[in-house]
């Protein structure tokens, strides 16, 4: 198996600098510093309900991200046999974890307790697209 390179590494590296200026943007400014504007703006390409979930799901975005990163650095390490492969493979469930979090605010709004309080009232994407009138009998 060879191991990954330097390009992994600069790659991750720049990750990991992007990660931690938004993470002290947070300290300084608060949430409110990295919260996305309401309209959703000309260059999205996904449609304005999944512009909306994506900001409700803000706060799991970082943790997300940073376990995504952790888990890049791990598998760097792995690969020139610094950690056992168990380790990468664990940190991997945390992100499939946290990304299944992620959907799940952006299609149902839930679980509430990720989503800030603002904006618990707004529906998913899901429930957003089929509206109480158009149910069937």
């Amino acid at each position: 198996m060879t191991p990954l390179g330097l390009d992994t590494a600069v790659a991750t590296g720049i990750l990991t600098a992007m990660w931690f200026a938004v993470v002290i943007r947070i300290v300084v400014g608060g949430w409110q510093g990295i919260t996305l504007p309401a309209r959703m703006p000309a260059w999205w390409p996904l449609g304005e309900a999944a512009w909306r979930g994506q900001r409700r799901a803000t706060y799991v975005v970082i943790p997300f991200s940073g376990s995504f990163i952790v888990t890049a650095w791990l598998a760097l390490a792995n690969s020139h046999g610094l950690v056992p492969p168990i380790v990468p493979v664990l940190s991997s469930g945390v992100v499939l974890i946290l990304m299944f979090i992620m959907l799940s605010i952006t299609l149902f709004n839930r679980p509430r307790f990720a989503v800030p309080r603002g904006m618990w009232s707004e529906r998913g994407a899901i429930e957003g697209r089929f509206s109480p009138e158009k149910k069937r009998p």
